[in-house]
């Protein structure tokens, strides 16, 4: 079992934990809009991740469609996101103050 355990999916998931820990340390500069599509892509990034490692030890082909539906909806939350600032040009809570 532990020979489908890709050692890129654990580099992965070690960068994605740095990456919330970084994100949820600069939550304030960021507009509520931007937070929330944000957090929701990095957290399915994030489950998709651990579902990526699971799925070498259990119901591999079902939490493979979990991971890969996990990973569009964060794809598609952040080009939402990137839509939002582009057209409507958000901006940080301390440039409201």
């Amino acid at each position: 079992m532990l020979e489908l355990l890709n050692p890129a999916e654990i580099v992965s998931l070690i960068l994605s934990i740095t990456v919330m820990i970084y994100a949820l340390a600069n939550l304030r500069e960021l507009t509520d809009y931007m937070t929330n599509l944000l957090m929701i892509s990095l957290a399915c990034v994030f489950v998709g991740l651990i579902f990526s490692i699971m799925e070498a030890f259990y119901l591999p082909d079902l939490l493979n469609l979990v991971e890969h539906t996990l990973f569009a909806i964060a794809a598609f939350l952040l080009a939402l996101g990137c839509r939002h600032q582009i057209l409507l040009g958000t901006k940080s809570k301390r440039d409201l103050k």
